[in-house]
């Protein structure tokens, strides 16, 4: 809950600027002149109370920086793979030459590949019938350590918290194999040379069965 966007004032706004939107609102969802605007001027009044006290808004404006960061550190992980969510697998991209008779009237063409996908023994989880998932003894199940001031991703676990043993043995606990693919594409009528053609789920699959 952004106590700014509540009152509508700005994160510099001055302590005159905060008592003017207040009482705005206050006059605007004031219980008894609006009753279905109760719980909103609840909120109102705590965002209020919050920001007009200099120690408060100092804590709270702490909190909503730690909140940024842990945002933003969050997705970097996922970006580089260090998290148990589901992550999207990367684009491939490919150069088709076309005759000029096959730009001009179009076709349907073969092509073939290699791709990653999710391993069909274990079905994307790198696990196997005899695997134990156990606590990573590096992050202590968090996933990540903290180092100074600094909230590192644990390189052990790759962010999951835990280390499978006896993973599966087709993809090795990667939940991911490489295999050659035959996709069959439908070039149109008038192609131009450098137009695209999208494939839908034609990439690579993607980690924790993304």
């Amino acid at each position: 809950m952004d106590y700014y966007k509540i009152l509508g004032v700005a994160k510099n706004a001055t302590p005159e600027e905060i008592k003017k939107a207040f009482r705005e609102k206050a006059k605007k969802y004031h219980p008894d002149i609006n009753k279905s605007s109760e719980e909103f001027f609840k909120k109102i009044t705590v965002a209020y109370e919050t920001l007009i006290d200099p120690e408060k808004r100092k804590k709270y404006d702490l909190s909503l920086k730690k909140q940024k960061l842990s945002y933003f550190t969050d997705k970097l992980y996922e970006t580089f793979g260090f998290t148990s969510k589901p992550i999207k697998g990367k684009d491939i991209h490919l150069k088709i030459s076309l005759s000029l008779e096959e730009g001009f009237f179009g076709k349907e063409k073969e092509i073939f590949y290699e791709r990653k996908e999710h391993c069909p023994k274990c079905e994307g989880t790198g696990l196997s019938s005899n695997s134990i998932l156990k606590e990573c003894f590096k992050c202590k199940g968090k996933g990540k350590y903290k180092k100074a001031f600094l909230h590192l991703p644990c390189f052990e676990c790759h962010g999951k918290g835990y280390v499978i043993l006896n993973p599966c043995d087709m993809c090795g606990g990667k939940g991911l194999v490489k295999k050659q693919v035959k996709k069959i594409i439908k070039i149109p009528r008038g192609i131009q040379e450098k137009n695209k053609i999208k494939i839908k789920y034609g990439g690579n699959g993607g980690k924790n069965k993304g």
